[in-house]
């Protein structure tokens, strides 16, 4: 029997299970990469990667459909986990980044 929790049965990287944790916690906030960086990976100062857009589109692509389309990308933002992602438009769902 499958579970409705996003990311139960899957196999994921140690990575991209606290990824997902993150975001999931934060459900309708707008996660800066810089926050990502530093509250997954650890980086510290003014680290600039593409390592989170990685882990995102390899995160994305282990979801089912439905579930893919809860993590929203904020353009030059960031990420947001919007559980209703079809039934909100980003101004309702987009706030302020947590502050390092």
């Amino acid at each position: 029997m499958k579970s409705s929790e996003p990311g139960a049965g899957l196999r994921l990287t140690r990575k991209e299970a606290q990824l997902l944790a993150v975001l999931r916690q934060n459900p309708g906030r707008c996660l800066s990469r810089k926050y990502l960086l530093k509250v997954v990976w650890g980086y510290d100062g003014g680290a600039v990667s593409r390592t989170v857009d990685a882990h995102i589109w390899k995160l994305r692509s282990k979801l089912e459909p439905g579930q893919r389309a809860c993590i929203q990308t904020l353009f030059r933002d960031g990420y947001c986990w919007q559980p209703n992602a079809g039934a909100a438009d980003r101004s309702d769902y987009c706030g302020v980044p947590p502050s390092i």
